[in-house]
């Protein structure tokens, strides 16, 4: 396993979308880090000592030593960087992967990962999905709606009393009071996700046609890249919130579900996958009587609990980083 003189500590949510990207980059490198996770459901991201880490108080956030890279794009180049001897997952983009690599990313950029989860439990109607994982229910999207109204009058509230930080929770607080969509941007959204995944459907099977072993080709070539960390994130997260069964599912484009299928093979997946324990009890629920859903829950709670604490050697505690020196690293 590679290591390079300090830890590397990643700040994130489990099912953040971006702190997945980083967990399967960092899983790829085969890097030993830490996880620090960061509560978004208690508003754990808005406390100073996060705050001063992270700016802009979202995750995922990479500490190395005095080093500290927020957003997942930049924390992924910085691995390249920092340990040039492991897996290259962002090739020079003046070579033809690198440039190859840029264009399956922005064509995924393309699709709004904030705003296609936040509609799914929203606009059941419109969307026609029906979200598996019991985070992105009805009823968490209504508790999330509240804690954002919460989130805005904390920011304030915390903007008075840490002056050195005022700016930065004024602006926070800006973007937590944005409008939540209407049905007009709604269609829009869903609209664009479908032009850009059959576009990604026509791209891999003008690739599936130039290849002869595509088991063994990636979206650049033969190498793994960030390209495939990045669509691997977003087709786990559109199949989460259901949209597989009306994007892709049961032959509707094949090639994205031979992919994706493909993806769920790699080590790097298999190690990063947001726990499914929190799923299988919603669907449990759905299926059983409420009596047996009940133990099923509390033998799952237990299982993962005994899971967790095994894997924990260390605790990380975050007010250590306030008081150690820090740099941002810039690209």
């Amino acid at each position: 396993m590679a290591d390079a003189g300090p830890p590397l500590l990643l700040y994130q949510e489990t099912v953040s979308y971006f702190s997945f990207c980083v967990r399967m980059g960092l899983a790829e490198k085969n890097l030993k880090y830490k996880k620090c996770p960061v509560n978004f459901f208690n508003l754990e991201n808005l406390e100073p000592w996060y705050m001063r880490l992270n700016p802009f108080g979202l995750v995922p956030t990479l500490q190395h030593g005095e080093t500290v890279v927020c957003d997942s794009d930049k924390i992924l180049r910085y691995l390249d960087e920092a340990f040039p001897e492991t897996t290259c997952l962002c090739p020079d983009e003046s070579t033809d992967e690198g440039h190859m690599c840029g264009y399956y990313r922005r064509l995924n950029d393309k699709i709004d990962i904030r705003m296609i989860t936040l509609i799914a439990p929203m606009f059941p109607r419109t969307t026609q999905v029906t979200p598996r994982n019991p985070r992105f229910s009805e009823t968490n999207a209504k508790h999330m709606k509240a804690k954002r109204d919460h989130a805005a009058t904390l920011c304030e509230r915390y903007a008075n009393i840490f002056p050195d930080l005022a700016e930065v929770y004024l602006e926070k607080k800006n973007s937590e009071l944005k409008e939540l969509p209407g049905e007009e941007e709604v269609q829009m959204v869903l609209r664009v996700c479908e032009d850009v995944l059959t576009k990604f459907q026509e791209e891999l099977a003008r690739k599936s046609e130039n290849t002869q072993d595509v088991k063994e080709q990636w979206l650049c070539g033969k190498r793994f890249t960030s390209a495939d960390i990045y669509w691997a994130a977003t087709l786990h997260r559109l199949e989460e919130l259901g949209y597989d069964k009306r994007f892709w599912a049961d032959g509707q484009r094949p090639h994205i579900e031979s992919y994706y299928e493909h993806m769920r093979s790699r080590v790097c997946f298999k190690k990063s996958e947001p726990s499914t324990c929190i799923s299988w009890i919603g669907e449990m629920k759905q299926k059983l009587p409420w009596e047996l859903a009940i133990g099923a829950t509390v033998v799952a709670v237990c299982v993962f609990y005994t899971f967790i604490k095994s894997r924990r050697n260390v605790e990380c505690f975050p007010s250590k980083c306030v008081e150690e020196k820090i740099w941002v690293w810039k690209e």
